[in-house]
């Protein structure tokens, strides 16, 4: 009896003492979190769990890879979903916590260009091709970078490559996830300089044909040049270096020169000189009245032919106008001349003469003063113009004085 009395006491003990280990135990529930859960490898993620009051840790990661931290860091390269596993130990009593990682693989950048757009001249386009693929989300976005300040958006862009040089080409891809990887090749493009076009001509300007024109080339590039002369005029194209040509007609000539030299690519440029050559037979002519009264202003209808520069002499006074108006104030005969030029050569002029005709009315009343009514007065014309036909017609009217008592019209 002594021995189960001793017994159940302890029993109860025990018992007690599990449950409140038990109620312990379940009161202190881990809970893991990674941050961040899902991203694009390679990818960092910082655990913690809570609550953080075990004695020890042991974390598997499922890459292989264990810590007995608190809170450890992982580094995630292969993609996929991985189990995070962690065993908690508080006096002497295992807790386990589980969680997942999952990681997005790279998209894989690859591009190219349409064959033989990787060595081309200034001025030339480059096409690039895009060959990227991705084993994850589907590509959305591309970002380039030509090597020259500029980029572009599109899958497969094309690029104009303006200066000279050998220029790096960046590729940049991201896919649905917001994975991005890049790739950059080396002076990828190989841009040779164009040469330079440049001449002058000994004359530019002439009155008369045949017009012979002699050209001096000083275009520059590399190794020996080749040339093709265009003179605006329908002649057969010339290959001289320095060509002389003769222009057969009146008129205005754009002359192009085109430029190909021997860096390997035989990069070409070309120039035209709009209006290079300039012939033109200059005829001045104009007309206007022959004859005008004194104060008329009159109009100059110029008429002339070829011409872009007009000089004025009116006897008077000049003028440098089209078509100008113009008023004497001065009677008598004047020489009205026109000089038209081009660009002050090629001088052509025109004269005409004009009279301005000046007449001033006069008389005077014979007698002077009369003592009766009905006396006859003699009005007397003495009237003067400058026009040896004299005068041709009088128009006469006499105005009473509204002050008499009788007035009367004579």
């Amino acid at each position: 009896m002594t021995h189960r009395a001793t017994l159940i006491p302890k029993l109860i003990l025990a018992l007690a003492a599990f449950v409140v280990a038990f109620s312990l135990h379940a009161q202190k529930s881990l809970t893991i979190t990674a941050t961040p859960s899902i991203g694009c490898t390679p990818l960092i993620v910082h655990f913690t769990v809570n609550p953080q009051t075990a004695d020890t840790y042991y974390w598997t990661f499922g890459t292989g890879n264990v810590s007995n931290q608190s809170a450890p860091s992982a580094t995630y390269i292969t993609p996929g979903t991985h189990i995070v596993t962690l065993i908690a130990t508080t006096n002497g009593i295992a807790e386990t916590a589980n969680t997942t990682v999952v990681v997005y693989p790279l998209p894989y950048p690859n591009f190219g260009v349409l064959a033989g757009t990787d060595h081309i001249c200034a001025g030339d386009t480059t096409f690039f091709i895009d060959y990227s693929t991705s084993t994850g989300a589907p590509i959305v976005h591309w970002q380039w970078d030509f090597g020259d300040g500029f980029g572009n958006n599109n899958p497969s862009p094309e690029h104009r490559y303006l200066i000279a040089g050998n220029y790096p080409v960046l590729l940049e891809i991201t896919d649905a996830n917001g994975c991005k990887n890049d790739k950059t090749i080396p002076n990828f493009i190989h841009v040779s300089p164009k040469p330079t076009v440049s001449f002058s001509r000994d004359t530019s300007l002439f009155c008369t044909v045949p017009a012979v024109v002699q050209f001096t080339n000083s275009s520059q590039g590399t190794g020996v040049l080749m040339y093709e002369w265009d003179f605006g005029d329908g002649s057969p194209i010339s290959n001289t270096t320095n060509p002389t040509h003769v222009y057969t007609n009146f008129q205005n000539y754009h002359v192009k020169l085109t430029v190909t030299d021997q860096n390997g690519l035989g990069c070409e440029n070309s120039y035209t000189w709009t209006n290079c050559i300039k012939i033109s037979d200059v005829f001045a002519n104009f007309s206007m009245p022959d004859t005008i009264c004194l104060g008329d202003t009159i109009q100059m209808n110029n008429q002339s032919i070829g011409s872009n520069q007009h000089n004025w002499y009116f006897g008077t006074g000049t003028s440098t106008e089209l078509s100008p108006t113009w008023v004497y104030n001065v009677g008598g005969t004047f020489l009205v001349t026109l000089n038209a030029s081009l660009y002050g050569n090629c001088l052509d002029a025109e004269n005409h003469t004009i009279f301005v005709e000046t007449i001033s009315a006069n008389f005077g009343p014979d007698p002077w003063y009369v003592c009766s009514l009905g006396t006859a007065v003699h009005l007397l014309d003495s009237s003067l113009t400058n026009n040896s036909s004299g005068i041709s017609s009088w128009f006469w009217s006499v105005d009473p004085d509204p002050n008499l008592y009788n007035p009367q019209t004579i």
